[in-house]
């Protein structure tokens, strides 16, 4: 898992786009051959989320040591991203029982808290503001249009990555709580 996570915060833009692009055409590949089929109707919409989701979690966690402490609750993000990971394999596993509208409001809130913790934790590891509202809002539609914002993006966080860890002369940071 830590080489997944420092993949994404030291990766360039293109292959993530890349990786996201191929997931989305190989899973289409497999919806337009087997029509019929209610898990690969599910799998094409679930996995590109699930891969949305581990790049916003490992992000979050990545960045969360930059950031002043208190300024921001990494245990709550954890629990968010483990809950709309669930929410997300239950519209695999059972995707009758969770495709009421309530579970995909749930589910959207859920990720536009993650999406928000994200920008803001980039805000503040660049320029370490503290009131931030106006300045994330640009990095939050940027990763909420996750296959074209990623390569606006992704160059900031692996600045952010490369210089902090380049002072520190260390390896970047594993998601743990401080």
């Amino acid at each position: 898992m830590k080489n997944i996570f420092n993949f994404f915060v030291s990766t360039q833009a293109w292959k993530i786009f890349l990786i996201y692009f191929s997931i989305l055409i190989i899973t289409g590949f497999l919806y337009f051959f087997n029509l019929n089929s209610l898990s690969t109707n599910s799998l094409f919409y679930v996995i590109n989320d699930l891969f949305v989701l581990l790049w916003l979690y490992s992000v979050g966690c990545q960045l969360y040591p930059f950031i002043p402490t208190n300024q921001m609750n990494l245990l709550l993000f954890q629990v968010i991203a483990l809950v709309s990971f669930l929410i997300l394999l239950s519209f695999f596993f059972y995707p009758p029982v969770f495709h009421t509208s309530a579970t995909i409001i749930f589910l959207n809130l859920a990720i536009a808290f993650l999406v928000f913790f994200v920008a803001k934790s980039i805000v503040i590891a660049e320029a370490n503001e503290k009131d931030c509202v106006d300045s994330c809002f640009g990095v939050f539609v940027y990763i909420w249009i996750f296959p074209i914002g990623i390569w606006f993006v992704q160059p900031r966080i692996t600045k952010i990555i490369k210089n902090r860890c380049d002072q520190c002369m260390s390896p970047p940071p594993m998601c743990q709580d401080n």
